[in-house]
Formats: C-alpha cells, structure tokens, sequence
C-alpha cells in the first residue's frame, strides 16, 4: 500500500486507524460470504448470544454504536432470516431479542472464522500490546461518543 502521508500527525493517526477498521472489516465481510453472513448479522448474533436475558433495541445499538432506526433494521433483518426472535415479555414495553436455535447454528459455523482473522491480532502483538491498544481505543471511542451522544448514552465498557 502507498504510504501517503499528511503533514498533520492527527490526520496521519485518523487515517490509520480508518484504515486498519475498514481492512478487518472487510477481511472478515469477505470469509463470510460463503456461510450467506453479513458481518452485521454476525455481529447482532454474537452480541445477542453474550446477553442469557436477551437484549434490547437500545442496547443492541450501543453495543453496535449505531443509531436505534439503523440496528432496528438490522434486527428486523435477522429475525425474517430466523436468526433472532423477539418476544414483549408482561409488563415491558421494549421488545426483548434472543438468539435461536438456527441462529446458535450459523454462530458454531461462522465464529471460528471471525476468529481465525481477528485472531491474526495476536499472533503480531504480545498481551500487552494488546492491552494498550484497546486502552487507546476506548479511550478513543468514549470521546467520540460523549461528543455524539452525551454521557448519558455510554457504550458497555
């Protein structure tokens, strides 16, 4: 890849850390294809499997730093697919989505995958490069989302 570079260390720093997402975004988009997953779908599946008590439209779309309207369809998507289902249970007023047997199914097959390709992070930094790096990460995502969204609208850590 050409090396361009900026005459602005911040730009330079912006434009890598695009460019690194956009690169792993598109290697895993790219491995599962051939399973008919979308990495948003994986992504909504992963999430909702880590959650027993199921989750809601808000929280999936923090989770997915997304605007409500956008995960809703992401959600409405994977539940035609049979991925998901969602159930109101008495006296909540948010729908409740859960993971089911077909989605747990599509999981088994694809989080290998995901795994294999993110798992590449670990094969070139050691734990403690890891670790610093996801510390430069919040750190980088919770600015942006306080300037978003406000305080109040925090991401799960």
């Amino acid at each position: 890849m050409a090396a361009y570079e900026f005459d602005d260390s911040i730009m330079n720093t912006w434009w890598l850390v695009r460019q690194a997402r956009e690169s792993m975004y598109k290697a895993v988009s790219a491995s599962l294809t051939r399973y008919q997953c979308t990495i948003e779908q994986f992504e909504v599946l992963i999430i909702i499997s880590r959650q027993p008590a199921g989750v809601t439209l808000s929280e999936l779309a923090r989770w997915l730093a997304r605007e409500k309207h956008s995960a809703a369809g992401l959600l409405s998507r994977a539940e035609k697919a049979g991925l998901i289902c969602r159930e109101r249970p008495e006296g909540c007023k948010h729908y409740i989505y859960r993971i089911t047997a077909k989605g747990e199914q599509v999981l088994e097959e694809v989080w290998p995958v995901v795994k294999d390709i993110i798992g590449d992070m670990g094969k070139r930094f050691s734990e403690d490069e890891l670790r610093e790096i996801r510390r430069y990460m919040k750190l980088l995502r919770d600015m942006y989302f306080e300037r978003l969204l406000g305080a109040r609208n925090s991401v799960p850590a």
